[in-house]
């Protein structure tokens, strides 16, 4: 093959995936808000605030730099302005995963980059109103500025570095273990060179530094670190097997293993920098996520990471085709390894094939945007509730995936009651907000949060526009 040649391949073959990426975020846009409730706040209380002058944090201490960009495309064109700013972020992300896999040959780059871009996680964030397609257009190009002063350890390089994690952690503030991670793989990469060494840590540490003053010059002082973060309170046993799940819906089946035997094979070579990064990354990223496996989007860093560090592997191009596959197919297709015994608190081992991730999120997020905009569906479901009129009203709330009626009652799913232990439950410090009664319904009413694939289980029911194939019954 000659040059020209190759260098016609070398932007045929990303433009391709890219247009393929493009084309799936782009029927997304106009979905809606994302499936997860984190989405809702921010597009119903931070954007508002922000509009109106004030700040108001979608999350214990905030999100900031994302919920100012949701608000400033909200301005201009609604959710879908929202929506395509997660799709240009992606965009990006693809661009500076290229731009760090230039070391490899044409047809390995092609592969991981296509693993990258077409996995679940980054597919469906990629038209999300949500911050993770921003955190990884984040961490892709602190990456990329880590390679540079790895290469020319200038202060410019250092600056860049360090800006690119100070909005990473504006982003996603727990990510700052992450930042930590890279910037203490690259002092590692270098053997801890002293003044290599002293240069990087006061550069990032002024970035951590005017990061931490915004969260506190936006939240009014010190005290929203009094709100401190909400654990899961499940059994670890059940922690453990939805974190297991969630990474084998992340990854794949086969991933897996072929990150470790990659692992292994470095070990007996040249540690890279990215082998590095994963090393030290990877456990806390883990660990994190085995302690809270409320959202498989904490583990999201680990697509690029893993995919760098197989791209520089020894691993033979068939194994990274392999790779990639194991990454791909939840987007296409899902095997649910877990059920849930239809108002039971158990997972039980029941494999079943479903629509893929995509498919699944875009069906729930276009449902829910439907609840949120259409009262004929309101008043359907409220019909199913109480019977002929007149009877309560019931309004569209993101609260323990369900909706909640004008007398104080709680609509939910039958498969949803698992959040409260028993639905006798009605704690109101652990729920938040009272309820007077709670109506349980044979399908599901709001999709919140983790469902359906991401949990490794069957795609989620709910009730037709007509709402006459739901029934709901009275339980105390």
């Amino acid at each position: 093959m000659t040059s020209a040649i190759q260098r016609q391949y070398a932007v045929l073959l990303p433009a391709l995936i890219l247009a393929v990426l493009v084309g799936v975020g782009w029927h997304g846009v106009g979905a809606g808000i994302a499936t997860h409730g984190d989405s809702r706040t921010v597009i119903e209380q931070s954007v508002p605030a922000i509009l109106h002058g004030s700040y108001f944090p979608s999350r214990s201490y905030g999100n900031p730099l994302y919920e100012y960009i949701a608000a400033a495309s909200y301005a201009v064109g609604g959710i879908a302005a929202v929506n395509f700013m997660s799709l240009l972020f992606s965009i990006g992300a693809a661009v500076g995963l290229y731009r760090l896999l230039r070391v490899t040959t044409l047809g390995r780059r092609s592969i991981v980059l296509a693993a990258v871009c077409y996995s679940p996680l980054f597919l469906v964030n990629s038209f999300a109103a949500a911050e993770w397609s921003l955190a990884l257009f984040m961490l892709i190009w602190l990456l990329v500025s880590a390679t540079r002063w790895l290469d020319e350890p200038s202060e410019r390089n250092i600056a860049q570095a360090a800006a690119f994690g100070a909005g990473l952690v504006l982003t996603r503030p727990d990510a700052a273990i992450l930042v930590a991670a890279v910037c203490a793989a690259m002092i590692w990469q270098t053997r801890f060179t002293a003044w290599r060494s002293i240069g990087l840590l006061l550069g990032f540490g002024l970035a951590a530094c005017i990061a931490a003053l915004v969260f506190v010059l936006l939240n009014g002082g010190f005290e929203f670190l009094k709100t401190g973060v909400i654990f899961n309170t499940a059994p670890y046993s059940r922690r453990a097997l939805l974190a297991l799940a969630g990474l084998y819906t992340t990854i794949g089946p086969v991933a897996a293993v072929m990150i470790v035997v990659a692992l292994v094979a470095a070990f007996r070579g040249r540690l890279s920098f990215y082998d590095r990064v994963f090393l030290i990354a990877a456990p806390l990223l883990l660990a994190r996520y085995f302690v809270m496996p409320d959202k498989i989007e904490y583990i999201i860093y680990l697509v690029p990471l893993s995919a760098l560090l197989l791209a520089g592997s020894r691993l033979s191009w068939p194994w990274l085709l392999v790779f990639a596959g194991s990454m791909i197919l939840p987007s296409v297709v899902t095997l649910s390894i877990f059920d849930r015994p239809v108002g039971g608190d158990k997972l039980v081992i029941a494999p079943h094939f479903g629509p893929g991730a995509v498919s699944q999120d875009l069906a729930a997020m276009r449902y829910n945007w439907a609840l949120m905009n259409d009262p004929r569906y309101l008043d359907a479901i409220a019909d199913a509730v109480y019977g002929a009129k007149p009877h309560p009203t019931v309004r569209s709330e993101n609260w323990a995936a369900g909706l909640l009626a004008s007398n104080g009652d709680l609509i939910i799913g039958r498969t949803e009651t698992y959040h409260f232990g028993s639905v006798n439950d009605r704690n109101e410090a652990r729920f938040q907000r009272p309820f007077r009664a709670m109506y349980v319904c044979n399908r599901s009413v709001w999709i919140n949060g983790e469902f359906g694939w991401r949990q490794a289980k069957p795609a989620v029911l709910w009730p037709a526009l007509d709402a006459h194939d739901l029934v709901c019954v009275l339980e105390r």
